[in-house]
């Protein structure tokens, strides 16, 4: 998730989330991806904190680019961001016909069978992540999921959010009261959809990626292991303006021979690979203003 710079003055803030999304239901689509086009140029030209963080991401990520790419990179980060930002305020807008271009890629032909059906954990990173179930949920890849979500902090913002995934079949759950419901949805035979290339409890374990390190969440692996869910990497980039390509990794599958300490750094190594492949696949599409690499001191404590 990005930096939320609207955190401390949450009133402007839930009037700002409120208008936006009254005034993407009137006005005309291009001219609202115009609209967030425009005002990711406008944040990347006077953000030179975030373009700092941005670029030594995707430096990171992308080690064998020049300084010129990851400039040019840096700045395709800002206005991707607006442009997904835009499109996720037209969500209840978009019918399947809007979708009717997008590029399935499913190596293994694991989604022949449609809708998908659960136990599953489907497993995904910080691009396009509000639009991909969207895609998904329409051309009837899936009817119901459920999803882990960070509160806003504010319940009037989260009920606008909770309203916009109902309407592409979602159903949130909130980050600190989700333990029990994922293991609940997954129990029941249900879908539950993960954004998790990024550690939010601080429990994550470092593994390579790109020129770096990277701290995975062990959730998903642990989840897996719990339950003998599979886990189904999925990721959505955007192909010019208005197309999209799904593309599907392999099935991650938990090893019930293996004792539960040697499968989770199994799942997660191949998480972290499937990760570097996605990221590598759209790297300006990655939304990545904090920082998201780990330093050498870091990885060095973890394995003391």
């Amino acid at each position: 998730m990005s930096r939320d710079v609207l955190a401390p003055t949450p009133i402007i803030k839930r009037a700002i989330y409120a208008t936006s999304f009254g005034i993407a239901s009137i006005i005309p689509k291009s001219f609202l991806l115009l609209i967030g086009y425009l005002a990711g140029l406008i944040a990347w030209a006077f953000d030179s904190s975030g373009r700092k963080t941005v670029s030594q991401n995707l430096g990171l990520l992308m080690p064998e680019c020049n300084t010129q790419s990851i400039d040019r990179m840096c700045k395709k980060t800002y206005t991707n961001f607006g442009i997904a930002t835009a499109e996720m305020l037209l969500i209840p807008r978009l019918k399947a016909k809007h979708f009717e271009n997008t590029q399935i890629i499913d190596p293994w032909k694991q989604m022949n069978d449609l809708p998908a059906q659960g136990p599953l954990i489907a497993v995904s990173i910080h691009c396009n992540w509000e639009i991909m179930p969207c895609v998904l949920n329409r051309l009837g890849f899936f009817k119901q999921c459920h999803s882990i979500a960070l509160s806003h902090e504010d319940p009037s913002v989260d009920a606008l959010f909770n309203k916009l995934r109902e309407n592409m079949g979602v159903h949130s759950l909130l980050l600190d009261r989700a333990p029990l419901e994922t293991l609940r949805t997954l129990k029941a035979g249900g879908i539950l959809a993960l954004i998790a290339d990024r550690d939010y409890t601080n429990h994550g374990v470092a593994y390579p990626l790109g020129g770096g390190h990277m701290k995975i969440p062990v959730g998903p692996a642990a989840l897996a292991i719990q339950t003998q869910a599979p886990i189904l990497p999925v990721f959505a980039c955007r192909v010019g303006v208005r197309n999209y390509a799904v593309i599907f990794g392999k099935y991650i599958t938990a090893d019930p021979n293996l004792p539960k300490r040697d499968q989770i750094p199994l799942i997660l190594e191949q998480l972290a690979q499937t990760y570097e492949r996605f990221l590598k696949t759209a790297p300006s599409q990655w939304v990545c203003f904090h920082k998201a690499f780990v330093e050498n001191q870091d990885i060095d404590s973890e394995s003391d």
